[in-house]
């Protein structure tokens, strides 16, 4: 009996800290530009906006991505989850799913799950895209580069 009782005891102590360790939903807020962190990166600059888990998500996540004249995002690469980007400033050339368009001020991008994608500043300034992806458990699953691609969408 006693041992029983222990084993409640572990147990319940167990669940309390395994729900104490997630973490707590993104709740609404304001994010001012002017106090993100900015973090160098080889071809750029990148803000964390937030990321993290909300109500109906697994993680909603928004950064905002600043490449340089010239620079690209890195190599191309397939993403699991859907992606939708916005050109704040400048110029960016943008392949998605073996086609290249260029997106300007305003635009926004789309890349639908399993696309293939890579950016580049096309301009001579410095280009600003602001990311928005949502991940629901299905995409937690492990890489399938052998994924067929999906389609994406560029809307100027």
């Amino acid at each position: 009996m006693k041992f029983l009782l222990r084993l409640g005891s572990t147990l319940a102590l167990a669940s309390l800290v395994t729900m104490s360790a997630a973490p707590a939903p993104l709740s609404s807020r304001v994010y001012d530009w002017q106090t993100l962190e900015v973090t160098p990166t080889p071809n750029g600059e990148r803000r964390m906006v937030f990321d993290g888990p909300t109500a109906t998500l697994d993680q909603l996540q928004c950064h905002i991505t600043t490449l340089h004249p010239g620079q690209n995002s890195g190599e191309p690469r397939r993403h699991l989850q859907e992606e939708v980007l916005m050109v704040k400033q400048g110029l960016v050339e943008a392949h998605g799913d073996g086609r290249t368009q260029t997106a300007g001020p305003g635009s926004v991008l789309f890349f639908a799950a399993n696309a293939v994608t890579q950016l580049r500043n096309a301009g001579n300034v410095r280009c600003n895209l602001r990311l928005h992806a949502a991940h629901a458990e299905a995409v937690n699953q492990p890489h399938r580069i052998d994924s067929p691609p999906a389609t994406s969408f560029f809307f100027p």
